[in-house]
């Protein structure tokens, strides 16, 4: 190689030991057989050093990435080239569909083979360029210097931004305490609820058993004396024991009705689900009142059963009246345990 090549830039592959090295010739000695590179960069990263001098007995292969040579223009031979040229044919020209057809297809299939020639050699460079650095390269042998580059960071420059950006404690307090407007649906209740009261009923009388209910509400116990003067006192305001009979009744039939499911289960399309109930009655004003809940419930689709003596149905007026109304609403009726009829 001749000192003509000064100037050019070169890639030179010295083996797996030396690596590849990439730079511009800045001198060629002939009798020592030994190039010169300025601008250096061993296996893609750049040296350190200004000068690499290598020798042809460790170079295993070398390309010409730009040159400085500049070939002259051979005028001469192209004239004489152009003299001797036979004549052209003449173009042909027609209007065959069919050679225009070949034409485009040929010139279609050239493009889409140099476009995919172009992508695989940017597809090779990629790879190159990412995994041609060797794993034992330079910038692994340099530990990073963490104190130097902590050194950099100026911290109190950085608090006092941070500072000056932020809001003071007192504007941050009282942004972290503000509250939010609660918002409702369309069944909510916007006002607020108070302390519920659990004790609401009570008696002239002092008692010593109380009840609760499902929802907490505290129900106390009344004495033999206060419930019959109750008694009177209704009877004398008009609350007869058949009007009695009644709204007990009907309270025992909500409390089974609401035990029993309520509307999921008591509807028309569960009918494979109908719940049984057996009421136990006697020949007393409160087997009355039993009955009077199963005539309730039985009209709620419930199968419902009363168990009551054969002698007491006409011992009391009114349990034989309400078992009456009770046979009309489809009920059955049993005098022992022992019957098949449940």
């Amino acid at each position: 190689m001749s000192a003509m090549w000064v100037g050019s830039i070169i890639s030179v592959d010295c083996g797996d030991v030396l690596g590849v090295f990439e730079g511009e010739i800045s001198n060629v000695d002939g009798e020592n057989q030994t190039i010169s590179l300025i601008n250096v960069s061993r296996n893609n990263v750049k040296c350190e050093v200004k000068e690499v001098t290598l020798s042809t007995l460790d170079i295993k292969n070398l390309k010409l990435i730009e040159s400085t040579v500049k070939t002259e223009k051979k005028d001469h031979s192209t004239s004489m080239v152009n003299d001797c040229a036979p004549p052209t044919k003449n173009e042909i020209t027609t209007n065959s569909p069919l050679i225009e057809d070949n034409q485009k297809k040929k010139g279609d299939g050239k493009k889409k083979n140099n476009k995919r020639l172009d992508i695989k050699k940017w597809q090779k460079e990629r790879d190159d360029a990412c995994f041609s650095v060797p794993v034992d390269s330079e910038v692994l042998d340099v530990d990073f210097d963490f104190e130097k580059n902590l050194a950099l960071f100026d911290k109190r420059a950085v608090f006092e931004e941070i500072n000056a950006l932020s809001k003071s404690d007192h504007v941050r307090l009282v942004d972290c305490n503000k509250r939010t407007p609660t918002k409702y649906r369309h069944d909510e209740n916007i006002l607020s609820n108070d302390i519920p009261i659990l004790r609401q009923i009570s008696v002239p009388c002092k008692y010593t058993e109380e009840y609760v209910t499902d929802t907490g509400l505290i129900v106390p116990s009344v004495t033999v004396e206060l419930k019959k003067m109750i008694y009177e006192k209704c009877e004398e305001v008009g609350l007869l024991p058949k009007v009695r009979v009644e709204m007990i009744g009907r309270g025992a039939c909500e409390m089974v009705l609401h035990l029993l499911g309520g509307s999921y289960r008591l509807n028309p399309q569960n009918t494979h689900q109908k719940p049984s109930v057996v009421i136990l009655c006697g020949s007393h004003i409160q087997g009355a009142q039993g009955v009077n809940c199963g005539r309730h419930l039985a009209n709620h689709c419930t199968l419902t059963t009363i168990l009551i003596p054969a002698e007491a149905k006409d011992s009391h007026s009114i349990v034989s009246s309400e078992l009456k109304l009770f046979s009309m609403c489809c009920g059955k009726t049993v005098n022992s345990v022992s019957s098949k009829k449940y």
